[in-house]
């Protein structure tokens, strides 16, 4: 509660913007049922769902999304960058 007081948090990464996945909430076949009324109504807007996220919840950058450490990845990573550079 003390603005003054620092507090670790994650980062929260997104692949998809909010707008997008407001509109995956949304849909007809792969979406919430309880994301409208009875009447069909949407009871969440996009800017009510921005409201709602968490603040450290960010889009992912091409940077984030380069970032993999696993062992496929870094193994081609070293053999692509050996013949570029050789």
């Amino acid at each position: 509660d003390n603005p003054a007081h620092k507090k670790r948090v994650a980062k929260l990464l997104l692949e998809i913007s909010i707008r997008e996945l407001h509109n995956d909430l949304l849909h007809e076949e792969r979406g919430l049922v309880t994301v409208r009324n009875e009447k069909g109504d949407v009871l969440i807007s996009d800017t009510a769902l921005r409201y709602l996220v968490p603040e450290q919840l960010r889009r992912m950058t091409k940077r984030h999304k380069q970032m993999c450490g696993c062992e496929v990845c870094i193994v081609a990573n070293m053999l692509q960058a050996s013949l570029l550079f050789s």
